[in-house]
């Protein structure tokens, strides 16, 4: 019988690897890959269009990365055409629940399940009108068909794949997106970053070769589930995430951060904070200072003097979170209800911004994410991305600086 394997060019490994396990244990089965079957210089879409008009049963490889590729989608539907038995099987991460449509109309075998891969292997050689081995190595096959995540390496990833290094508008090269370019001068860890400048680079399995990564508030961009989800299974397999907002976050600036942050059980709130006092108007740019010694103590803090932070706001943690800086004696700054207006969904204000501010409290504005969420991970949450004087030295002295190098140490797998 033959057999058609649809696949993405990044998941070309799974699809070999597929093949070679089901000629081993369902003797008879004749499956074509792309990836290995067709020679140089072959006409390639013509041997693919053979091939599937040839195939008896067609097996689409899905995961996060591959559900939206148009090929794959066109492969299946070509199969469908030609009343060839169509069968999703769901690996990476993706899970039969999330398969869209069209794929999700058919019989759907998810190998991550328990007896996935020997659904599959079973259906396969009912179709065939064959028999599987016996004593097949089933772990052996399992492990083939999931990979082992490769080791991390140190590195440090900076997703900018949503707008985030478009924040630093004037350019003054002091944003911690454009690291290593803005590290403070003093700073001299010997930390690697990776940019990480399109959605679907996280869902490549070499985003678990970083040790850390941060991501931003996405400016005037969303992520989509597919990105989030990815997100979250990077961190519960052991990878360490820094959150970091901005002022009014997400309503404000047409993101959705709060949809990856609830995940670990934070909430950034729609306000800002301001320095004591009456505020004339929303303090946009204005420096704040942190006393850490008022909040819960940290290995990220420990020792540290005031911390000064610009366009900074709060960060609601879920029971079990260790909020390691709070509001303290500083104003929660919040818009007026008459002078908000929403349009779209997002929220604006008109020019004098007035605002109200409530007195602080033990609110945080960074904490560490409660460890029951993250699985094998970490992740922390800080109400703002500007960690950096305008000038790219850390801003406001030695305590800025530290809080910055403990947060890469940390990210980069080390201790704080």
């Amino acid at each position: 019988m033959r057999l058609f394997i649809s696949h993405v060019t990044e998941e070309a490994d799974v699809a070999v690897a597929l093949q070679r396990r089901l000629r081993e244990t369902v003797p008879g089965v004749d499956p074509f890959v792309s990836s290995t079957d067709i020679g140089a210089g072959q006409a390639w879409l013509a041997e693919v269009s053979e091939a599937v008009e040839d195939a008896a049963m067609m097996i689409v490889l899905c995961s996060p990365r591959s559900v939206d590729r148009t090929w794959v989608n066109f492969e299946a539907g070509a199969g469908f055409g030609r009343q060839v038995e169509v069968v999703p099987v769901c690996h990476g991460g993706l899970r039969a629940a999330d398969l869209p449509l069209p794929l999700s109309i058919f019989n759907v075998v998810d190998i991550a399940a328990r007896g996935g891969v020997e659904e599959l292997f079973a259906s396969v050689a009912r179709k065939a009108r064959l028999a599987v081995v016996d004593q097949a190595d089933w772990p052996a096959i399992h492990a083939d068909l999931a990979p082992a995540a490769p080791a991390r390496t140190g590195e440090i990833g900076l997703v900018l794949a949503h707008g985030q290094d478009k924040w630093d508008d004037e350019g003054s090269g002091t944003s911690v997106f454009d690291l290593p370019r803005s590290l403070p001068t003093e700073l001299t860890g010997p930390w690697r970053f990776r940019p990480i400048a399109r959605g679907e680079d996280l869902y490549r399995p070499d985003l678990h070769e970083l040790s850390g990564l941060i991501v931003g508030a996405p400016w005037q961009r969303r992520m989509s589930g597919r990105e989030i989800d990815a997100l979250v299974e990077w961190v519960e397999a052991g990878g360490r995430m820094l959150l970091l907002g901005f002022e009014l976050g997400d309503r404000h600036h047409g993101g959705n951060l709060n949809d990856l942050a609830q995940r670990f059980g934070f909430f950034f709130a729609t306000d800002i904070v301001g320095p004591p006092g009456d505020a004339v108007g929303k303090p946009y740019g204005e420096p704040v200072r942190f006393d850490p010694s008022v909040a819960t103590a940290h290995d990220l803090t420990e020792g540290l003097g005031p911390i000064i932070l610009t366009n900074c706001q709060t960060v609601r943690v879920e029971p079990g979170g260790k909020a390691w800086l709070i509001v303290g004696d500083n104003d929660v700054c919040v818009p007026k209800p008459s002078t908000v207006r929403y349009r779209r969904g997002g929220l604006s204000q008109p020019r004098e911004k007035t605002v109200d501010c409530r007195a602080g409290g033990p609110v945080p504005v960074g904490a560490e994410a409660p460890a029951g969420l993250t699985g094998r991970g970490a992740v922390h949450a800080l109400g703002t991305w500007q960690l950096l004087g305008r000038t790219g030295e850390a801003a406001d002295g030695d305590a800025n600086r530290l809080l910055l190098e403990r947060l890469l140490d940390w990210l980069a797998g080390g201790s704080p």
